[in-house]
């Protein structure tokens, strides 16, 4: 079994820089974990362009770099960069827990 057979994977992407601004305008933006805080982001950047978005209670997961494999949850649409995937399970947020457990679990061999 794959986590793709039960979760929805959203990549990031990340917007162009003339679209993006610290001044509130747009979608909040995570780039990487560094906006991470100990449940939710807590974004510095913003974008008018968002190319692809994390939903309400997705888990976000850190892919690049050294910091691959740290998490949040999303406590409300963002605009996510490619540093960042939002994984959503396919049987509704109830399971969001399970799915970070499963994920944590198998963190050593995603590694």
């Amino acid at each position: 079994m794959y986590l793709a057979d039960i979760a929805e994977i959203t990549m990031g992407q990340s917007p162009s820089g003339e679209n993006c601004n610290s001044k509130g305008q747009g979608l909040p933006l995570l780039n990487g974990p560094t906006e991470f805080g100990p449940s939710h982001p807590t974004p510095v950047q913003f974008t008018t362009d968002p190319r692809k978005k994390s939903q309400r209670a997705d888990l976000l997961f850190c892919v690049r770099g050294s910091t691959t494999g740290r998490m949040n949850w999303s406590n409300k649409p963002y605009a996510i960069g490619r540093g960042i995937a939002a994984i959503r399970d396919r049987r509704g947020p109830a399971f969001q827990p399970l799915l970070r457990a499963v994920v944590e679990l198998s963190l050593p061999d995603l590694l």
